[in-house]
């Protein structure tokens, strides 16, 4: 596990941009408030300074679209919070919404 954590250490080390995608598990978890989310990302970035960071949220909620908001933007971080139905045909999700949340990433 150690030699795993050492090696995502050292790729996001020599990376210029990191997307981080969270993810709520169902409708029902709590999500997470916009300003604990900012504080990470702050927190994240100390660790490795001077990177594009992105953390991409996916939100839960009944409704037809998808929905796109920037939540925080500062220097180099942001945060995108994409809200839809994640609910398919079985258990793999809207796949049409996901494939609009990831190819909204482009990293370098």
């Amino acid at each position: 596990m150690l030699n795993r954590a050492n090696k995502l250490d050292e790729i996001l080390k020599k990376s210029e941009s990191i997307a981080l995608v969270y993810s709520q598990e169902c409708a029902n978890t709590p999500f997470p408030d916009d300003q604990k989310l900012i504080e990470f990302l702050k927190s994240f970035s100390e660790i490795y300074p001077g990177k594009k960071i992105y953390l991409i949220l996916t939100k839960i909620e009944n409704i037809k679209d998808v929905q796109n908001k920037i939540v925080f933007e500062e220097n180099n971080l942001k945060i995108i919070k994409f809200t839809f139905w994640d609910y398919g045909e079985n258990w793999t999700g809207n796949h049409s919404a996901w494939d609009k949340v990831i190819g909204s990433i482009n990293l370098v």
